[in-house]
């Protein structure tokens, strides 16, 4: 029974509500320990879900036992009535018990307790022995940390993510915490709604998108719910157009994938590795893509687990990031984790998580503790950057900076694109585009200037990149040629006056 485990004091089992500000303070800290308790579960059962995730047991209580005169216990209950096609001596056997001692570095001892009795009715319960209570200081951030892009690191690298503020020495230090995108990679950002993951998501393209021309940085948008992401609708880094279904996403990324493959064949044809390398050679460096993606978990559900749509985010999470394709999935529902494809969640190694509705979903998330976040911080956030969860304030831009800064970075683009110059060369290519419908057809283009559709391959997607045509627009009954722009038009006109 468990006070084989814990001697009989009266009142001794305490809910967190009814313990100490010190011992709530050290909520997190078990968090961890049930997160490092479940893992070597799952390693030891070695059973999938149907979606082919990892099948993690439901943790149905969790809390800290302080006794008088005696050392600490953590004490993690796990739901046994969802365990029926195990055999539940697994969890009781010492073998299981001393990997989960090795594990944590403390002994644990284990019981099941009966449907009808006990205080942890039908559930297998865990006990931790702390010996004493670790230190583990009161986080002190602000409640509100609002983003200033005039203070920005200097740093050689322009594409610096403001992630947040920390009290805790993550990676660059304490306080503001800025990371290249490249180190950032691939991410899951979760949140309910009201906790702010899309005041993050925003600051984070404000600050990329006012520093990086698009040349150096494109953006896919993904937009199920057609209002997320429209601020950012016009910025001439925007890659195809945004997708707001499962089919507009099937093309965009399909588009991603090409340009994965695309780039694959130029790294290994150069000798590079990745496009860092690739660019330190080059002369006309890649520019990196990131593919943001609002309530990824709803688009995939829409779409299917077999769609092009799910094969897709597989690639892109598999070879993207080598690639310059960094994807950043983020959701209200923290269950994307056993939602998405295996492979794309194994892939979202850094995890941004705001509050979210209960212990399973911040577990399942990678960030024990989320479900403790108080609304009343939005904004609040464990951020999973390294080996543990830190918690940090995400930066916060009001409505109104947003959208003013959307539009500078829409009208900063257009005006440098419409003070460029053409070459001759340039001039005649795009007279003849002009006089072919506004249509840039390769084949065409190629033998009325007598050159190679390499060369004006290459040549369109350049032009593509300044804005001055549109991107191929792919559907199931042919391409699209690329469009000339009014941009471009204008160009050619004020050279010819």
């Amino acid at each position: 029974m468990l006070t084989q485990a814990i001697p009989r004091q009266p009142n001794s089992a305490l809910t967190l509500r009814e313990i100490p500000r010190a011992l709530r303070v050290a909520g997190n800290y078990g968090a961890r320990l049930n997160a490092m308790l479940l893992t070597v579960l799952r390693e030891r059962l070695k059973h999938r879900n149907r979606d082919g995730s990892d099948y993690l047991p439901r943790v149905v209580d969790s809390l800290i036992v302080p006794l008088q005169g005696e050392p600490y216990y953590h004490v993690m209950v796990i739901d046994s009535q969802a365990l029926w096609h195990f055999d539940l001596d697994d969890f009781l056997r010492q073998e299981t018990l001393d990997a989960m001692t090795g594990t944590i570095k403390k002994p644990v001892r284990a019981f099941n307790y009966p449907k009808d009795g006990g205080p942890f009715r039908g559930g297998i319960v865990y006990v931790v022995k702390l010996q004493d209570l670790p230190k583990v200081e009161e986080t002190r951030l602000p409640k509100v940390a609002r983003l200033d892009l005039g203070t920005r690191p200097e740093s050689k690298d322009k594409s610096l993510v403001p992630v947040g503020v920390s009290s805790f020495d993550c990676r660059s230090g304490c306080g503001d915490v800025w990371l290249p995108l490249a180190e950032v990679g691939h991410a899951l950002i979760v949140g309910t709604t009201g906790s702010g993951k899309s005041t993050w998501l925003h600051s984070a393209l404000a600050a990329l998108l006012t520093t990086n021309a698009p040349e150096h940085l494109r953006v896919a948008l993904v937009d199920p719910k057609q209002s997320e992401l429209a601020p950012w609708a016009s910025a001439p880094h925007v890659f195809g157009e945004i997708a707001f279904d499962s089919d507009q996403a099937a093309v965009l990324l399909g588009k991603i994938v090409d340009e994965i493959n695309t780039r694959g064949n130029a790294f290994a044809a150069a000798g590079c590795r990745d496009i860092a390398g690739y660019n330190r050679r080059t002369d006309k460096p890649l520019p990196y893509i990131l593919v943001v993606i609002d309530e990824c978990l709803d688009l995939v559900l829409s779409a299917g687990q077999k769609s092009s749509v799910a094969n897709f985010l597989r690639t892109i999470a598999v070879r993207g990031r080598s690639a310059g394709a960094i994807l950043w999935a983020a959701t209200q529902h923290a269950s994307a984790v056993k939602g998405l494809p295996r492979v794309v969640n194994v892939n979202l190694g850094t995890r941004l998580v705001f509050r979210v509705a209960d212990a399973d979903a911040a577990l399942r998330s990678g960030c024990p503790g989320a479900q403790s976040i108080p609304r009343t911080i939005p904004g609040r956030m464990l951020a999973k950057l390294n080996a543990e969860p830190v918690a940090m304030q995400g930066y916060f831009l009001s409505e109104e900076e947003l959208l003013a800064i959307a539009r500078g970075v829409d009208g900063d683009a257009a005006r440098s694109a419409r003070q460029a110059s053409l070459t001759e060369r340039e001039r005649q290519i795009a007279i003849v585009a002009m006089t072919n419908r506004g249509e840039f057809n390769i084949g065409d283009i190629a033998r009325a200037v007598g050159e190679s559709t390499k060369d004006i391959t290459a040549l369109a997607k350049e032009w593509e990149e300044r804005g001055w045509l549109t991107p191929v627009q792919r559907s199931g009954k042919g391409n699209k040629p690329r469009q000339v722009t009014d941009i471009l038009v204008e160009l050619v006109q004020a050279q010819a006056q």
